[in-house]
């Protein structure tokens, strides 16, 4: 009985696969568990050499997104699709984050096609049979970039509008923050100050 509820507890084993122990069961299916996340994660994940920066694991949303077979991503190096380090400072960086143990940072990354994917990446160390990898999980953030650059342009076009304006505009915020322009302090005689 269940010490919460009147209903007996009913324990099911799952059968054993062909010519598989329990263990060797459960491992397995614990393998192909992390495997269909791996798989399924929408984001890229890559593991690589830390030591020779050869790509040793990667899923599928990695080598799609770069517009590379899963064969021909398996055979590179991540100093293939680095664009913005050098191998020197690839070098450096991947030292630094196996001294701390993970990194979080932005990149961009070449495509087969020679395009660039702005990437943030979060890096993090595994150690597994002496072997130093790095697991990099790497979130495209271009349309963010693209967003965020566009949203810096419309701010300095008003900017300007605002501040080169021969009306004379003001600002005033929901805190009681007014700005006003040059225009403004010219018609008013300077009694409010340009910020």
């Amino acid at each position: 009985m269940s010490p919460h509820s009147d209903r007996p507890i009913h324990h099911s084993k799952k059968p054993d696969l062909p010519g598989c122990n329990h263990t060797e069961t459960v491992l397995l299916e614990s393998e192909a568990r992390y495997r269909t996340l791996f798989e399924q994660a929408e984001d890229s994940i890559v593991v690589f050499d830390a030591h020779t920066t050869a790509i040793v694991d990667f899923n599928g949303a990695a080598c799609k997104r770069l517009g590379y077979t899963r064969d021909e991503f398996a055979k590179l190096q991540i100093s293939d699709i680095e664009a913005v380090e050098s191998a020197e400072e690839m070098k450096r960086h991947i030292a630094s984050v196996v001294s701390k143990g993970a990194d979080v940072f932005e990149t961009k990354h070449r495509t087969k096609a020679g395009a660039t994917v702005e990437f943030e990446i979060r890096a993090t160390v595994i150690r597994i049979g002496g072997r130093v990898l790095l697991q990099n999980i790497c979130r495209d953030i271009t349309e963010r970039k693209r967003e965020q650059e566009a949203l810096r342009r419309s701010e300095e076009t008003f900017k300007s509008f605002f501040d080169l304006s021969k009306v004379g505009l003001s600002i005033t915020r929901l805190s009681g923050e007014i700005r006003v322009n040059q225009a403004l302090c010219d018609i008013l005689g300077n009694a409010y100050a340009v910020g």
